[in-house]
């Protein structure tokens, strides 16, 4: 068993030369006492000899590695290596570098003083969703102990593209943050590469299914807020947000949310983006409906569950596939096939950006392609119906 070194107040190496060159050469009994216990631990040894260049050598194990000192005498080495295993035995002082964050620690640190005062409770809630998810998917390592290889790994193993990818870019998010207050040399996910998630797309009612999902609806509580969204466009927390007195001289004005966390529904006074703040023109005959009263009071008084739930059911029964943002979908379809210019699209969506405008919520159905080919035709006015057209290929005859 390897026995703990005691510390003592020890002389200066002069000191105890000065006392072991005594004129008689001998050596005090406690200072024999002490040299014999150094040498029965573990780990300690000094050569029963000294080496070529006159110098006597001792080691020592410390942390799982041998340390070598060397004195003029076996005395002086004994001495050296005492002095070497006391200053194993006194306790760390240094303080933690900030370096050695552990991942679940960091993202909860960046999350509190860097995301969440400035993201509305919704976001919040999500953001919190992908930190758990994180900590359940990644080890609690060491920052400076991830590597891009093991995130790489990790990341592929998700089959859900989409979650993949959210969480790839919380978790580079959170990395950045560390690299630039200098607790990791390197962001590790500088060097992961996911395939990007690829957006189903999005469809459209059809003219026919329009006609008959309007059908569906009639008589029901919730007609008139399915026909405002179809015929407005608007969002359905904006939708719901919505208040007697943003309806003036036929437009209804949006500057507000109402946002759904943990089954509580919250209003939000600022809109999603700045876009969102707008305009929008609402049909007379749905116009008439809601504006002969006034107030503060909500004009439509449902929660965002019930409203998706009853319209998951009508699509179900005309075998539709289509979720609330399908009538959302269907107002830019329409606009874009009536001949409404993209950028005034892109303002009465609320879109920040047009080209999400132009991808994702833009679909011109076969139906009113076939009818404007006629349109479409006579915007080449050349007489080409007696032109022949050679079209053999004419090295192949050579």
């Amino acid at each position: 068993m390897e026995k703990k070194i005691k510390v003592y107040d020890m002389f200066s190496i002069d000191e105890l030369l000065a006392e072991l060159d005594n004129q008689d050469g001998s050596i005090s009994n406690p200072e024999k006492e002490r040299i014999n216990m150094l040498l029965e631990i573990k780990g300690v040894s000094v050569d029963s000899k000294p080496r070529v260049d006159g110098r006597w050598q001792g080691r020592a194990l410390i942390d799982n590695a041998y340390k070598s000192v060397y004195g003029k005498s076996k005395e002086e080495v004994i001495f050296k290596l005492q002095k070497l295993l006391n200053e194993r035995e006194k306790p760390n002082t240094k303080k933690k570098s900030t370096s050695e964050y552990k991942l679940h620690a960091w993202l909860d640190k960046w999350y509190s003083l860097y995301k969440e005062a400035k993201i509305k409770p919704k976001t919040q809630e999500v953001l919190n969703y992908n930190i758990a998810r994180l900590k359940k998917e990644f080890p609690d390592a060491p920052l400076k102990a991830l590597k891009g290889l093991d995130i790489q790994e990790k990341l592929l193993s998700i089959q859900q593209t989409r979650t993949r990818e959210i969480l790839y870019q919380t978790l580079n998010a959170a990395l950045n943050k560390a690299e630039k207050l200098k607790l990791i040399k390197d962001n590790p996910c500088a060097a992961v590469e996911i395939p990007k998630h690829q957006y189903k797309h999005r469809n459209a009612l059809t003219i026919d299914e329009q006609m008959q999902f309007l059908e569906a609806i009639a008589g029901d509580k919730y007609e008139l807020f399915f026909v405002f969204l179809l015929f407005t466009g608007l969002r359905v927390g904006e939708a719901l947000a919505l208040s007697y007195d943003d309806f003036h001289d036929g437009y209804v004005t949006v500057n507000k949310n109402v946002v759904d966390i943990k089954g509580v529904q919250i209003l939000q006074t600022t809109p999603k983006t700045d876009a969102s703040v707008r305009k929008v023109p609402v049909p007379p005959q749905v116009y008439e409906k809601i504006a002969t009263r006034s107030g503060s009071d909500r004009v439509f008084d449902f929660t965002q569950n019930a409203v998706k739930l009853k319209i998951k059911r009508i699509f179900a029964t005309l075998k539709i596939e289509g979720s609330l943002h399908t009538l959302r979908h269907t107002y830019a379809t329409r606009l874009e096939e009536h001949g409404v210019p993209s950028v005034l699209t892109q303002r009465l969506m609320g879109h920040a950006d047009i080209k999400i405008t132009q991808k994702i919520y833009t679909d011109t159905q076969i139906d009113y392609i076939n009818a404007q080919k006629g349109n479409i035709f006579s915007a080449f006015d050349t007489d080409l119906t007696q032109k022949t057209y050679d079209t053999s290929d004419k090295d192949d005859k050579k």
